[in-house]
This record gives structure tokens, C-alpha cells and sequence, in this order.
């Protein structure tokens, strides 16, 4: 791949050539290969182990209180896939949650791109591209693993480029991490057209259009996912009538999820959101509640221990689910969260997240 010029135009024709593969009455069915032959395990106690963790993660989703430590590990253990020289696209990868998700997805093998507007340092938002460049880089010891991109994701032109820039580097996309937002919490009178311009340009049509963009070279991967950090769309008028411009986005981006999941169910690739079960200490964290809100939450790397899991598990079967993050982490075993607390002596539970039912 490195000596062809990837163009908007050629992912477009791949998109089209693909559509009218699959529109086509003649066509054959699609492959999708099976998950123990992309693995290439095929020992029969593994049938049984795998059976069981299908059992489990589809069990994840529907009853997120659930305990399947054994299950999930050993579904991990024997059948997760490895993010080794993948290649993962986060947006909104500057700063708090994404920049996050991309250290611990570099960490754990990945090739990742950073995709976010911040490029240079801005008093009152900490975090850039170059920082989170830079934690990606010694996570790894290793430069090449790592790219940043400034890109406003509302722009097709620019998600084009940046995608470009992604392919010619590494020739292919593995997994898509919808993570950009901006946010205003605030009521429908406080609320104006340009806030609410923003908030459904960057949340909603952003995730769609680096989702699509992406699409051509998702279907073209093993294991793809595509994890878009949003909550549940379960609207409550506890959450609606206090900013429900905001509600509003957060939860298109979840329907959006849902729609592109039945678009390409047999594509072989997952979608699913995520989302915090307490608050996670980031900027929006801060604005909404200072400094008292900040120590009562918990750190943005328990929403990145919860992703890597998701993203290591067969697209096959694990798809079409909203989990929460301490949800997907107590499936996995664990059970102690205090080393996520922001405050190590916090002598409560840390303060839910107001899109979490109570």
C-alpha cells in the first residue's frame, strides 16, 4: 500500500465497488470467517471455552451487573485478539478520555492516530496533540507508532486528509474510537444556535463522518471494531430537561452506533459505545464542578482499560452493545476500582455519571 496515493476519490470507488458487490442479487454471500479459524485455533477445548465466553459477552451487554470474571478471562486468555501492529484512530485524542484510550492502546501494541484540533497549548484546556504524541511515544519506546493529525472531524475534507495521512503510514485501519465531543450542559433557554450547532457537529456528524471515511478499510480488516464513547440511549427527563441540547447529541451518538451496526452487520466489523459509570476527571469534569467534582471521580484509565478490552474481543459475536466501564472491567474479575479514584483516600464511591440510571 505504501506506493499508491490513497485519494478520497479512490476510498469513495472502493466504497461503491463494495456497495454494488453486496447489492448485487448474483454476488456470492460475504466471508466472514469464523473466529477460530481467523485465529487459527481449532483444538476442541477451545469450541467449548469459546461457546461458553460467547455465552459471557454477549451477557456483558444485556445484564451489566453480571459477574463473569472466569468466563471473560478465559475468553481473553485463549481468544482475544492481539492489537499488535494494528492501526486505531482516536479522535478528540489530546486530551482526558481519548488521549487516554490512544496511550493505552499503544501500550498494549497498536499503531495509533491522534486526531484533535489542539496543537498548540491553551491556558484555560490543557493538552495537545504534541503531548499526547509524546506519551504514545514512551509508552512504546518507539516513534513510529504514533501519529498526530489536526483535524476538525466536522470537516469530510479534513477527515479525507487525516485519513490519507493514516493509510499512506501504515496502509490500514483496524479500529475507530468515536471519543470527540464538546459539551454544554445547560438548559434549552441557555442554550443558543451556535452551541447547539457545535455539540451536533462534533458529536454526532463528526462520529459519522470518520466512521464512514473509515469504513472502506475497516471491512478490509481482521477483528474491526468501531467504539464510540457515548452513554446508553435510554433518555430520562432527569437528564433531558437540565441539558437537553447536549442529551441530545451524546445520545445521536449512540443511535448513530446502532444504525451503522445494522448497515453492515455482516461486515465483520463491531460496533459498540462505552461509557463511565462515575465520573471521569477530565475538563468537562472540571467546568461542570471544579475542583470538589474532579476529586470525587475517578481517572480517565479506567474508560481506556475498559475499551482495550472491548477491542480485543471477536467483532463476530461482541456488537450492537452499550456497556459501562466498571461493568466490563467487574466481567473481567476485577473488583477493586479504588486505584482508579483521582483521590486515593476517597471514603465514598465516586460520584455517578448523570447519563447512568441511579
Amino acid at each position: 500500500m505504501h506506493g499508491v496515493e490513497i485519494t478520497p476519490e479512490l476510498i469513495r470507488e472502493l466504497q461503491l465497488d463494495r456497495d454494488s458487490e453486496r447489492d448485487d442479487p448474483n454476488a456470492p454471500p460475504p466471508v466472514k470467517l469464523d473466529v477460530l479459524e481467523c485465529l487459527g485455533r481449532t483444538e476442541t477445548p477451545l469450541f467449548a471455552a469459546l461457546e461458553r465466553c460467547r455465552v459471557a459477552a454477549r451477557s456483558v451487554g444485556e445484564r451489566p451487573s453480571v459477574e463473569l470474571g472466569e468466563e471473560w478471562d478465559e475468553f481473553l486468555r485463549g481468544c482475544a485478539f492481539s492489537l499488535d501492529d494494528k492501526v486505531v484512530v482516536v479522535t478528540g485524542a489530546s486530551r482526558g478520555i481519548g488521549e487516554s484510550i490512544a496511550v493505552r492502546l499503544a501500550q498494549r501494541g497498536a499503531n495509533v492516530a491522534l486526531l484533535a484540533t489542539s496543537w498548540t497549548p491553551n491556558s484555560t484546556l490543557p493538552g495537545t496533540i504534541g503531548e499526547a504524541w509524546e506519551r504514545c511515544r514512551k509508552v512504546r519506546k518507539d516513534e513510529d507508532c504514533v501519529i498526530g493529525v489536526r483535524c476538525d472531524i466536522t470537516d469530510p475534507g479534513q477527515v479525507d486528509f487525516a485519513l490519507n495521512q493514516i493509510v499512506k503510514k501504515w496502509g490500514r485501519v483496524d479500529v475507530v474510537i468515536n471519543n470527540a465531543s464538546t459539551h454544554w450542559p445547560k438548559t434549552v433557554a441557555e442554550t443558543d444556535r451556535r452551541r447547539y450547532d457545535k455539540m451536533m457537529n462534533v458529536n454526532v456528524k463528526g462520529a459519522f463522518n470518520v466512521t464512514t471515511a473509515c469504513m472502506p478499510w475497516l471491512r478490509l480488516a481482521h477483528n474491526a471494531h468501531v467504539l464510540t464513547i457515548a452513554p446508553a440511549p435510554l433518555p430520562d427527563n432527569a437528564w433531558l430537561e437540565p441539558h437537553a441540547c447536549y442529551t441530545a447529541s451524546k445520545v445521536g451518538m449512540s443511535l448513530l452506533s446502532i444504525a451503522l451496526e445494522a448497515r453492515w452487520r455482516d461486515a465483520g466489523v463491531a460496533f459498540n459505545t462505552l461509557w463511565p459509570r462515575h465520573a471521569v476527571a477530565t475538563a468537562a469534569t472540571s467546568f461542570i464542578g471544579g475542583d470538589r467534582l474532579v476529586r470525587a471521580s475517578r481517572t480517565p484509565a479506567i474508560v481506556a482499560d475498559a475499551a482495550f478490552r472491548i477491542v480485543v474481543s471477536p467483532a463476530n459475536f461482541l456488537s450492537g452493545r452499550a456497556f459501562s466501564d466498571r461493568d466490563v472491567l467487574r466481567s473481567c474479575g476485577i473488583t477493586d476500582f479504588a486505584p482508579y479514584n483521582v483521590d486515593p483516600d476517597l471514603s465514598h464511591e465516586p460520584v455517578s455519571d448523570f447519563f447512568v440510571a441511579q
